[in-house]
């Protein structure tokens, strides 16, 4: 995909390259890069048609759209989020949303019939189109050619297989006045698989949209209800999104309509999930779970449902999944931010660093809506500052890991160490945070102080962390200028800055993770400009160590970051 980006001038390298690619859609290596490198190859495809060869680059997304349908899901929900955010009603950009229905009518056709371009599928289109205008409420001839993309692109987006409305096949399969299309039954368990899985996200969603127009203090009663009707219609073979294609499968059997959670926000209704999956007898991963169960028809695969979504210890299912859900917040960014995460994680067991990262898995589904896999056994600062008893984290770790000297406290603390991740708290030039990142007293105090050996390990692994970063820093850098292009992306129109928080402490291995990313604030130039030097690209790297020793002392225990938690603690009740 980086090759693509800087080679996008190119249409003779390009064109040989998706060539290439092409032949190689159906194998393990292909499906890994093109999950993790997804969103800036779908940012690519929506919004530079002038720049590469498009016609090479749809027929490469949909022939990975026929070997893996994971990745026809996640690449739908992509596109659909971007044809939300540029809907007409929303001063979006006309061709934008022209060719985020476009592509959708195709990647369905794709998924149904198996090719983009079978003849069924142009008469499903032209069925769906005629249906469509007949529907549409009258309006005025378009005067202009804006005008008329937006008319068009109504149409077409009003019967795709969109989570508002069912799918164009269907629609044009029922509309008076145009010719039945008549699906096989393969076409037709493919056709109800697509719609199911769709209906079933979004169904996940309308919890949380419901949850917030309804007072907080009615959330909690009303949420056991509307779960149990979420595992009421739960889709026969339905699984969560959040996953890989050469993950193993995971098939949803229940949803535990008694264990939910909402989070007590005015704005928003965040709601915590569980799941009970099971995996398919075959053990296969997801693509090949997914292609035997809707090609292969393959009697291994296992669609079995639980009958009673209530969690306990009969329960013959082995593994609970937990996850967020996101309403009226754009995950967009913290897709990317976590796609950056997922990299420096890699790059750090491919440089044998002693140091640990969690990547966890986020969808967004839209302008505003999203899913967020759980980091299980997790707390943040706010809570564990909140829990009874709570003196200090030098404190609480003496407590679950007994004295000083004793080894477990020795590994709890060398694993803090070696998993405290450094970011700064938002707020932008208008903030109390003038530090270059968070390190207070309290966290170099669970290291054994200022002069202890520990702090020395801790300032050898932030700037071998900083030079490894550098040496993997243009692909970083890409990854991020991909996405900068036409981006309605908050950290690149200068709206607001973008922050994530984890406090992740696994008692059992005794890992402590604290996660804080922020994406800087400003316009293009100058975000991709503060990312290469946040990157250290534009030091020498036999420097770099000397300006991260200085960047630590000028974060210990700064005046800035003790004001900043003072503000957070006053105005949100957030412990500092």
């Amino acid at each position: 995909m980086i090759s693509i980006w800087k080679h996008r001038k190119n249409v003779a390298f390009t064109n040989s390259l998706c060539d290439e690619l092409s032949k190689l859609t159906n194998t393990r290596p292909i499906l890994d890069q093109v999950d993790f490198y997804l969103p800036q190859l779908s940012h690519m495809v929506l919004h530079l048609e002038k720049e590469l060869p498009m016609e090479a680059m749809e027929q490469f997304v949909m022939l990975l759209s026929l070997s893996s349908s994971h990745f026809a899901l996640q690449f739908f929900w992509i596109v659909y989020g971007a044809l939300d955010e540029h809907r007409p009603k929303k001063n979006g950009n006309p061709r934008t949303f022209t060719r985020c229905a476009q592509l959708l009518v195709i990647l369905e056709q794709c998924f149904i019939y198996g090719s983009p371009v079978n003849k069924q599928a142009k008469n499903a289109d032209s069925g769906k189109e005629h249906e469509v205008s007949k529907a549409a409420p009258v309006v005025d001839p378009p005067s202009t050619e804006q005008h008329n993309d937006i008319f068009v692109a109504e149409k077409v987006a009003g019967g795709i297989g969109t989570p508002q409305d069912n799918s164009s096949i269907r629609n044009a399969r029922t509309s008076s006045g145009s010719a039945p299309v008549h699906l096989t039954s393969d076409e037709q368990m493919r056709y109800d698989f697509f719609t199911a899985q769709i209906s079933f996200v979004k169904a996940i969603t309308d919890i949380c949209e419901d949850l917030r127009l309804v007072d907080v203090s009615k959330r909690k009663e009303l949420l056991p209800t509307k779960l149990t009707r979420l595992h009421e219609t739960l889709p026969k073979y339905a699984y969560l999104p959040l996953c890989r294609s050469t993950d193993h499968f995971y098939h949803v059997a229940a949803v535990c309509a008694q264990e939910g959670y909402v989070f007590k926000t005015h704005e928003r209704a965040p709601v915590l999930m569980h799941f009970l999956t099971t995996p398919n007898s075959a053990n296969m991963d997801v693509s090949c779970a997914l292609f035997a169960h809707l090609h292969a028809q393959d009697e291994h695969i296992d669609t079995v449902k639980c009958n009673a979504p209530v969690l306990n210890e009969s329960t013959p299912f082995i593994d609970e999944l937990l996850m967020v859900r996101q309403f009226y917040d754009d995950l967009r960014q913290e897709v990317l931010v976590m796609q950056l995460i997922s990299y420096l994680d890699d790059v750090f067991k491919r440089e044998h660093l002693k140091l640990k990262l969690h990547p966890y898995r986020i969808l967004s589904t839209g302008a505003s809506t999203g899913l967020i896999e759980l980091v299980a056994n997790a707390t943040s600062f706010d809570g564990l500052k909140k829990s009874p008893g709570f003196k200090s984290l030098r404190n609480h770790f003496e407590s679950i890991y007994g004295a000083t000297n004793s080894t477990m406290f020795h590994t709890a603390s060398s694993n803090f160490v070696q998993s405290l991740v450094l970011g700064r708290a938002p707020g932008g030039s208008f903030s109390f945070e003038t530090a270059p990142f968070k390190l207070t007293m309290e966290m170099v105090e669970c290291m054994g102080g200022k002069d202890s050996a520990n702090f020395k390990t801790f300032t050898d692994l932030c700037i071998q962390a900083a030079v490894a970063a550098r040496r993997h820093g243009e692909t970083l850098y890409t990854l991020v200028e991909v996405m900068s292009f036409h981006s309605k992306l908050p950290c690149f129109s200068g709206i607001i800055i973008s922050k994530m928080l984890l406090l992740t402490t696994f008692f059992s291995a005794f890992v402590t993770n604290v996660v804080t990313i922020v994406v800087i604030l400003g316009n293009v130039t100058a975000t991709l400009q503060a990312f290469r030097d946040r990157l250290f690209l534009n030091v020498p790297e036999d420097k770099v160590g000397r300006v991260v020793e200085g960047l630590i002392h000028k974060a210990f225990d700064n005046f800035g970051t003790a004001k900043y938690d003072q503000f957070q603690e006053y105005s949100n009740g957030i412990a500092k």
